[in-house]
């Protein structure tokens, strides 16, 4: 889904108990813990802050945008600069993902307002577009990206075919 960036806009109001804000340099392990027990598998790995600034420059921890209650992280968006899509059409697009909300803070606006404070970095970054992937059975996550202002930019089709051995 792609959408276009116009401008910074207003963050969807989130309970008063929650702060939106960009992580910090002691806060990966956190980040990729919660990330990996929403997904269910290893979906970040510890170091990827480290690995993104060596590879999608200007990428660091400032990309990665969390909303906390207390001191736990309750819900996450990544943003990234789209480096090799940027300089094969020269173009000026961001990518976010993963974002992951622990399923008991699901429903409470948090990964709109961290996916609009993302698309809102990306625009202060000279982005004018952001892009991301997300299946279209997800209905909850198709349903907040649309409303937020993104739409299908392709349909990706996975084929697969199970290779037998013989014995």
């Amino acid at each position: 889904m792609i959408a276009k960036l116009h401008g910074i806009r207003p963050l969807p109001t989130v309970p008063e108990c929650v702060t939106i804000r960009s992580s910090r340099l002691d806060e990966e392990e956190k980040v990729v813990e919660t990330v990996n027990s929403v997904f269910g598998w290893e979906r970040l790995k510890k170091g990827f802050i480290e690995e993104g600034k060596v590879e999608s420059p200007p990428f660091d921890e400032a990309w990665v945008h969390l909303a906390m209650l207390k001191d736990r992280i309750v819900s996450v968006v990544v943003a990234w600069p789209a480096i090799k899509y940027n300089e094969f059409f020269g173009g000026r697009r961001g990518y976010l993902g993963p974002a992951a909300t622990v399923p008991e803070f699901r429903s409470k606006k948090l990964a709109s307002a961290l996916s609009v404070q993302a698309m809102n970095f990306l625009f202060e970054k000279g982005m004018d577009t952001a892009a991301l992937h997300t299946s279209e059975l997800n209905i909850p996550s198709v349903t907040l990206l649309r409303n937020i202002g993104f739409e299908v930019g392709h349909h990706i089709v996975f084929l697969r075919k199970n290779l037998l051995r013989k014995g």
